[in-house]
């Protein structure tokens, strides 16, 4: 199959253009999750080892971690509400008691009014504990922000890959194999699927430090042009492209269950668009697939290169990946 030529998003979609703003922030991160895992995920854990699976790493990138801090976010407020209410109480029970001692248990208007005001005047102390518990939820909430922009960066990487078959809606029905942002949701349970949660961990976890590098040897500045065109985010695409293809051992097979898993998690089109809503078919499929692993067939020329992948994953591994990179290329 031979990729043709680019193609842009039209500027009249703006829904959908919208839509992928909220996926992606300009830095590259992604700033959204869609889609719930499959049980497939699941059973990907109890496979044998990988071959070419990298040493394990004390990831900080894990899915469950945005719900954490959320949820520390949360105590943080919490606690800090249950300060503020413990001072508040104590300062009007402190007063209340000396004010009764003093008045044998019996308070006039004027008593409660210079309690009142003996009581204002120790506003302080109370001001600065809600000063604080303000700023503990100000921090909490950005270490959350700051921890979800770092995370899904090898999403990223790869998207970029095929987005520039990403088109609008009118211009789909005239051009079939350009593709619709609103199959990135399919697109990503599809990739959690194929690797499953460890293994996509790692992928995120060696992306995020090739950009911390990146990042520092800037000044602390990211241009992801760089990241794009870096030796080791080609390394890291490659081996994402060799992950996915030797999933394809039965390829027809292999693509009606993208087809299945993308279109069930596809975003629904604008009700005024004219004309039949795109869908992922097959044919989308192997445009995806042509762009996804444009590294494969390469690799697979290079002698070096396919002596590595075969030491590692044997002549059958090999075999399919052949076969793949023949068929999306």
């Amino acid at each position: 199959m031979n990729t043709k030529s680019n193609a842009s998003s039209g500027a009249g979609d703006d829904r959908q253009d919208a839509w992928e703003a909220t996926f992606f922030s300009p830095d590259g991160s992604e700033t959204t999750q869609t889609g719930q895992k499959s049980a497939d995920a699941t059973t990907a854990k109890s496979k044998p080892a990988d071959p070419l699976a990298e040493p394990s790493t004390d990831l900080n990138a894990d899915p469950a971690k945005a719900e954490r801090l959320a949820g520390q976010a949360q105590e943080s407020i919490q606690e800090h509400v249950e300060e503020l209410g413990e001072v508040l109480h104590e300062k009007f029970i402190q007063l209340l008691t000396q004010k009764v001692s003093e008045k044998d248990g019996q308070l006039s208007a004027t008593d409660i009014e210079e309690m009142g005001e003996e009581f204002r005047s120790q506003l302080q102390d109370i001001e600065t504990v809600f000063l604080n518990a303000v700023e503990s939820y100000t921090l909490a909430r950005e270490k959350t922000r700051v921890d979800q922009a770092r995370g899904n960066l090898f999403h990223r990487l790869m998207v970029k890959k095929f987005e520039h078959r990403f088109a609008d809606e009118e211009t789909l029905q005239k051009q079939p194999e350009l593709l619709s942002r609103r199959m990135l949701p399919g697109y990503l349970n599809m990739i959690l699927v194929m690797f499953g949660d460890d293994r996509l961990e790692n992928y995120e976890t060696r992306t995020r430090k090739l950009i911390d590098k990146l990042r520092r040897d800037a000044g602390g500045q990211l241009d992801w042009a760089d990241v794009y065109k870096s030796p080791e985010a080609r390394k890291i695409t490659l081996l994402a492209e060799v992950d996915i293809a030797r999933r394809f051992d039965d390829i027809d097979k292999r693509l009606e269950w993208m087809t299945a898993i993308v279109n069930s998690n596809l975003i629904p089109a604008d009700d005024d668009l004219a004309g039949t809503p795109w869908t992922f078919n097959k044919s989308a499929a192997e445009w995806l697939l042509t762009s996804l692993l444009d590294g494969l067939r390469p690799a697979m020329e290079n002698a070096t290169t396919r002596a590595k992948l075969g030491e590692r994953m044997g002549t059958e591994a090999l075999q399919i990946l052949d076969s793949v990179a023949r068929r999306f290329s």
